[in-house]
């Protein structure tokens, strides 16, 4: 199963701002950081270096633990 991982951070963004990344790119609302396949499976990895764990929001998806077995 291919893993995709995302690399969140608080970014020092001039005049005592921070503004959010994803791998490095700063975060835009409205913007798509990856557009897999419909139907296709993957594995997320999110990591960041704030302390607020990171997790999704009005997402569509299903979460599995362990074995993974395609569903029909």
């Amino acid at each position: 199963m291919p893993v995709r991982t995302f690399d969140f951070r608080r970014t020092p963004g001039g005049e005592d701002r921070h503004i959010w990344t994803i791998d490095g790119r700063p975060f835009h609302p409205g913007t798509v950081p990856a557009r897999p396949r419909l139907g296709s499976v993957e594995r997320r990895r999110f990591s960041s270096d704030f302390h607020h764990p990171v997790h999704v929001h009005l997402g569509r998806f299903t979460s599995y633990r362990g074995r993974c077995t395609a569903r029909s």
